[in-house]
């Protein structure tokens, strides 16, 4: 039974901040308020060059070697004219394509607009013309749906990002694409190799620019900032993996099958990079890469949607052993989450939930990580517990009021990783204080979760 004497600013949920026999800590603060979200890769560059960041078509790409290209693409980027604030449209699928672009630019004090590749013209249209987009990445199969919108858009300047596409991870096919296009690769390999000298103010410069459908209307552009996705990465990653860190940071692998034009994929690229993980990359399709890594490479972690664990167990790509199952961007079926435990011989599903208005993740469910440890006391199932710092409240759908716990109501949150609105008004999209009304309905029990 719930202590119904207690109110959800008491933060209830801190006494499960527990990961088996470890206590997790109740605060990841201070976040630091220099720190850029470039700086991860920078680092571990220069800590791990040799290290792998990315295994994609069979290639394995090093930290040193994306932050290279990255270096090399920004100042190339700065010669033709992209300056501190610009947004520019990233339309790419998964690939080092897509990090390399994300990084040049954020050193050029630009903000990244990652756009969906499966988007046509008028989606297309629509965001550039909402976010102010003159320059803008884009894969090879999305050249002509952009051309055809170009003038329109406003698009000065349109980079073709050639990139192998599933099935097959062929040669990318160029038959269309005029001889005299900008091609990506002659970018990079013309820019010099030093770090731009931009200053940032990552409390209040633009990082990431993601629309989301939000709660109504049309979709928008959530204004979130460098200070934020650095948050968040310490909140998230850092967190939940607190007691087990020495047997990843530097060491451990992650399948990764999520579109990184989606914030839950743009956060895993970004927080891997904090703490040199290697990525397995494919696109968010492909089950038979997806298991291919799993056998070849042992990761630790698996990261997908319900969709992509339902497809490794249709192909029975799940192996026994002490592999975390991370499920997040869609609600987990029961039956579903227990078909993998069953396939992978008891390691819980991994669950966590967030949004784009929060720069990534808010709530994590960290049980398999006391499975991990050995000692798993309870098995709780759901979204999880809120992560640290992270102010968190239910109301009641009617009258706006706290419900109390154990009750339905909707979810409404406020942290560090919040954005500062909705493009291009500050505060636009937050209640009264900061508040998130994030439109879910959910309920907490008396552990938080």
């Amino acid at each position: 039974m719930a202590d119904q004497t207690q109110t959800y600013a008491d933060k209830p949920w801190l006494k499960s901040y527990v990961s088996g026999p470890f206590k997790l800590p109740h605060s990841m603060g201070p976040y630091p308020t220099d720190r850029t979200a470039f700086q991860d890769l920078i680092d571990a560059a220069e800590l791990n060059p040799n290290r792998t960041y990315l295994v994609f078509n069979g290639k394995e790409y090093t930290y040193g070697e994306m932050n290279e290209k990255s270096n090399k693409l920004a100042n190339s980027l700065i010669e033709m004219g992209i300056k501190k604030g610009d947004r520019v449209g990233l339309i790419c699928a998964n690939s080092p394509q897509f990090l390399i672009a994300d990084s040049a630019v954020l050193r050029c004090g630009g903000v990244i607009v990652p756009i969906s590749v499966i988007h046509k013209g008028p989606e297309i249209l629509y965001e550039a013309q909402t976010a102010g987009i003159e320059t803008v990445f884009v894969h090879q199969i999305r050249y002509e749906e952009v051309m055809k919108i170009k003038e329109e858009a406003g698009i000065k300047n349109v980079i073709v990002i050639p990139v192998p596409q599933w099935p097959g991870y062929g040669d990318p096919d160029m038959s269309m694409i005029p001889d005299d296009a900008v091609i990506f690769d002659d970018l990079v390999e013309k820019g010099e190799n030093v770090l731009p000298d931009v200053e940032i103010d990552p409390v209040n410069d633009l990082c990431i620019l993601p629309f989301t459908g939000g709660t109504t209307g049309r979709p928008k552009a959530t204004m979130c900032t460098h200070y934020a996705m650095v948050a968040n990465t310490m909140q998230t990653l850092w967190w939940m993996l607190d007691a087990i860190q020495d047997r990843v940071k530097g060491k451990a692998s992650a399948v990764v099958c999520i579109p990184m034009f989606h914030i839950y994929g743009y956060w895993l690229c970004h927080a891997s990079a904090s703490w040199s993980l290697r990525l397995l990359l494919s696109d968010p399709r492909d089950i038979d890469t997806m298991i291919d890594h799993i056998k070849k490479y042992r990761p630790f972690m698996i990261v997908g949607v319900p969709t992509h664990f339902n497809g490794l167990l249709n192909k029975k790509g799940i192996p026994r052993g002490n592999n975390m199952w991370f499920t997040a961007a869609a609600p987990m079926p029961i039956e579903l989450a227990e078909a993998v435990e069953k396939a992978n011989g008891g390691m819980p599903m991994a669950e966590g939930y967030g949004c784009s208005e929060m720069t990534g993740g808010t709530h994590l469910n960290i049980c398999a990580v006391s499975k991990m440890t050995g000692f798993l006391k309870k098995m709780k199932r759901g979204i999880g517990l809120p992560v640290p710092d992270l102010e968190c409240k239910i109301l009641d759908l009617e009258t706006g009021e706290e419900v109390p716990f154990g009750e339905r109501g909707e979810l409404w949150v406020r942290g560090p990783q919040s954005m500062l609105g909705y493009w291009p008004e500050k505060g636009s999209g937050l209640q009264k204080d900061g508040w998130l009304a994030t439109g879910d309905v959910v309920i907490m029990d008396e552990d938080g979760y």
